[in-house]
């Protein structure tokens, strides 16, 4: 998504979802048919659920750094 703190109101539809930022505020959930990977420091700004549908390693959500609420 990018390199600065990013916020994410959210996503549907997405083959996957990548992001490298300083920080994300997810506002809303994500659906993705593949990985989804969030480097950086993540803040849950409201109730959200992560989703891929992909099987096994395929369809992973993996976090580098932190998880917060706001």
């Amino acid at each position: 998504a990018g390199t600065g703190a990013v916020s994410v109101a959210g996503m549907t539809g997405l083959s996957s979802f990548s992001t490298t930022t300083s920080g994300i505020t997810l506002n809303g959930s994500i659906t993705t048919t593949g990985a989804q990977t969030y480097t950086g420091a993540v803040t849950l700004g409201s109730d959200i659920v992560l989703t891929s549908s992909a099987a096994g390693t395929s369809g992973d959500i993996t976090f580098s750094s932190t998880i917060d609420s706001s």
